[in-house]
C-alpha cells in the first residue's frame, strides 16, 4: 500500500510540474513557415499545435500535410521546430539543449536522423541547430524527387 501511495504521489508532482506549458502553442499553420514548438526555457510543459488534440484544421486548399490538430508534451531543455512544406511534405527537427546532435526527418521518408552536430562550443545544443537541422532534411526531401517537390520549402 505503501509503494501505491508514494506512486501516486510522484504522478501527482510530475503532472503538476508539467501543468503550466509553453507558450500559447501554435493555432494557424502556413505552409512553409517553420514554427518553434518546444522552446527549451526549461520550463517544460505540453504544448497545443494547430490548436490541439482534436481540432480539424481549416485548410479548404488543403496546403499543408497535418489535418488535425494535436498537443506535444515538451522536456525542459528541448527544443523543436515543425514546418509544413506542402500538402505533401512536413518536417521536424530537434535537439536537446544539453545535447550535441540535432534530429531530423519529414514525411518523405520518415525515418528521424540526426541531423548535424550542434554548433555550440559551451555545452548544448541552441535553436538555431534546429532550424539549420530542419532547413537541411526539407531541402534533402525536395531534391530526392519525392512527393514533396510541389513546393520549395
Amino acid at each position: 500500500m505503501k509503494r501505491i501511495l508514494i506512486s501516486l504521489a510522484l504522478v501527482a508532482a510530475s503532472s503538476a510540474a508539467f501543468a503550466g506549458g509553453v507558450a500559447a502553442g501554435v493555432t494557424s499553420v502556413t505552409a512553409g513557415t517553420p514554427y518553434a514548438v518546444c522552446d527549451g526555457t526549461g520550463s517544460g510543459g505540453k504544448t497545443p499545435v494547430w490548436g490541439g488534440d482534436g481540432q480539424k484544421i481549416a485548410d479548404p486548399t488543403k496546403a499543408v500535410f497535418t489535418q488535425q490538430g494535436f498537443t506535444i508534451q515538451c522536456s525542459a531543455n528541448v527544443f523543436l521546430n515543425i514546418q509544413e512544406a506542402s500538402a505533401n511534405l512536413a518536417g521536424v527537427a530537434s535537439a536537446s539543449g544539453k545535447g550535441n546532435q540535432a534530429f531530423s526527418g519529414t514525411s518523405n521518408g520518415g525515418a528521424i536522423a540526426a541531423g548535424a552536430t550542434c554548433s555550440a562550443t559551451s555545452g548544448g545544443c541552441v535553436l538555431s541547430d534546429v532550424s539549420n537541422a530542419l532547413s537541411s532534411a526539407l531541402t534533402a526531401a525536395t531534391s530526392t524527387g519525392g512527393a514533396g517537390t510541389s513546393t520549395t520549402p
